[in-house]
């Protein structure tokens, strides 16, 4: 589910509401990059003030040229028109430098809030989003920031800054009344930039919702490739895709050529700047009221301007989508967190988990009616029932991952609401129906999330304890690395080195998913007794008879919200 856009023109207050979140974004997670910042901006400063210099000098040099003055001075202002010029160019490369290192950690702040503001979101909240979207709405959003900080700072105000110091030269050696022309055909066509920016709104809305299509096809199929081979629909999904990129290409190509007719517009308007202002400065050297070196001051002036003009254009033009993204962009970042509670779990706590009066509903279904269940530290529990009866969301509410509608659940005696999430944590882990490894190596898989530093001998013996010290190749098991996505191992490997991280964590209490649904029977048996052997406390998922057989307790849910729990005899 992507943001809404915008329908009416920003308002500015909110406008510059947003950049200055952005702004407080990169100075929390990068402070130094305001130092360069200002480098950059004091240096961008003195560029305009040098720019706007050249054709003063300039026009020095030729009219001394023309009148005939002493060799030396025409050498000296010659050479001062040259250094100047020189420069102008190095600071303009030391500006390109110092604007890189700021911009990049723009892009670098933008993409740590979203990462760790998206980790504290609910579950529940985060299922909502289509991932291809979300993906490429973080790109662009931190682009769009990057993109605002060089247009506000670094062509906006430099192309203000000199805009002012050309008003003051021409006033000064042409006229008053020129000078006011000149400026004022400079903003008119600025003025116009803005209008043509108003029209390429829903241009750039519309190549951005096609892009997102895209995004969120391909992502969605990439994740689904050997289901797609195996259902022999390669032709169809070529086909499906094709069209996608296809409508892609004519949002693109369309939105461009509008774009592209309204840059035209305006480079004809700046052509007709330059002609009109070329033959009045022609007319009135001929009549003798300027020299040849106020030709050349004011010709170099408009070549100049109108260069900052046509780059001021594009980038007003693209001014308000970089807001649009930056909206969009705070949207994820103004996601509701999870809750935080500030107690810390008893972990001595007789009672491990406990519901009293929980009532849970899901789309419209009730998944858990008034149930009352407690959980005792030192023993096993299976919990049972049909698929869809609410096995996972008992398991997610037990450790905090989600909240009841009416009831309460504790963890070690305490409400979950009012627990510290990140200490509750500790205390417990837990392996998901759909254990997700990251890309490396089953060592590094093992590690993750685990106290302290994981000996090699520790990690050896918890992978031979499971079974996984034996593989069908040179290479030790620690270093195999499990490929993208986990497509280099099992299904039955991909659970055992879930389960060997959760022991890896060294936690008296384990919660498992279905942790053995894609094990064989002798596997699933050594595994069992793996984690009985290393574990006080074992709340396990299971639709299987033998994982069941080997509890102290069988929690069944019967598909009606109601929950029933017996010991089985010894």
């Amino acid at each position: 589910m992507s943001p809404d856009l915008p329908t009416a023109w920003w308002p500015m207050t909110q406008a510059l509401q947003q950049y200055r979140r952005a702004l407080t974004l990169a100075r929390t997670y990068y402070p130094k990059a305001f130092t360069y910042f200002a480098i950059a901006s004091a240096i961008l400063l003195a560029l305009a003030l040098l720019n706007a210099t050249v054709p003063v000098l300039l026009r020095e040099a030729t009219n001394r040229l023309a009148a005939g003055d002493a060799m030396s001075v025409i050498l000296v202002t010659a050479a001062a028109y040259a250094l100047c010029w020189t420069g102008a160019q190095v600071l303009e490369w030391t500006k390109n430098i110092l604007s890189a290192a700021v911009l990049v950690r723009c892009d670098a702040a933008f993409y740590r809030a979203f990462f760790d503001h998206l980790l504290k979101v609910p579950q529940a909240e985060l299922r909502k989003l289509d991932q291809g979207v979300l993906v490429a709405d973080a790109q662009r959003s931190k682009g769009a920031f990057s993109a605002l900080t060089s247009t506000l700072f670094w062509i906006v105000l430099p192309t203000l800054i000199e805009l002012l110091f050309v008003f003051a030269v021409l006033a000064t050696l042409i006229s008053v009344a020129f000078a006011a022309f000149f400026i004022m055909a400079i903003v008119g066509l600025v003025g116009l930039s803005v209008l043509l920016s108003r029209k390429a709104k829903g241009i750039h809305q519309r190549i951005m919702e096609s892009n997102n299509q895209v995004m969120s096809h391909f992502t969605e199929r990439m994740r689904l490739v050997e289901e797609i081979k195996l259902n022999n629909a390669q032709p169809l999904e070529q086909q499906r895709f094709g069209s996608k990129v296809g409508g892609f290409i004519d949002s693109v190509t369309v939105g461009n050529l509008r774009i592209g007719l309204l840059m035209l517009l305006q480079v004809t308007l700046v052509g007709a700047l330059l002609l009109a202002s070329t033959l009045y400065v022609v007319g009135e050297v001929a009549k003798g009221t300027y020299t040849v070196g106020d030709f050349v001051m004011i010709n170099g002036y408009v070549m100049q301007l109108t260069m900052r003009l046509a780059l001021l254009a594009s980038v007003l033009i693209e001014l308000r989508n970089h807001l649009v993204l930056l909206d969009r962009g705070f949207h994820y970042l103004d996601l509701e967190t999870e809750p935080q509670g500030h107690s810390t779990p008893d972990t001595n706590a007789e009672v491990l988990f406990e519901l009293e009066g929980v009532t849970y509903r899901a789309e419209g279904r009730t998944i858990l009616d008034n149930v009352d269940l407690q959980i005792h530290q030192g023993r096993t529990y299976a919990i049972t029932g049909p698929s869809g009866a609410g096995k996972t969301t008992l398991l997610r509410l037990l450790v905090g991952l989600i909240q009841p509608e009416a009831g309460a659940v504790r963890a070690f005696g305490t409400d979950t609401w009012n627990l510290d999430r990140t200490a509750l944590l500790d205390a417990v882990s837990v392996v998901t129906q759909h254990p997700l490894l990251i890309a490396g190596s089953v060592a590094d898989n093992v590690r993750y999330g685990a106290k302290g530093n994981l000996s090699d001998d520790r990690l050896d013996s918890l992978l031979g304890q499971l079974g996984l010290d034996a593989h069908a190749s040179d290479t030790p098991t620690t270093d195999r690395h499990v490929g993208f996505d986990a497509a280099a191992v099992s299904g039955g490997e991909k659970q055992r080195i879930a389960i060997a991280r959760a022991l890896a964590r060294g936690t008296p209490t384990i919660l498992l998913d279905e942790p053995t649904s894609a094990l064989d029977v002798e596997s699933e048996e050594r595994t069992i007794d793996v984690l009985k052997a290393n574990a006080r406390t074992l709340v396990l998922i299971t639709h299987r008879p033998s994982v069941a057989a080997k509890a102290d307790y069988v929690i069944h849910l019967d598909g009606d919200g109601t929950v029933r729990m017996s010991a089985r005899p010894n």
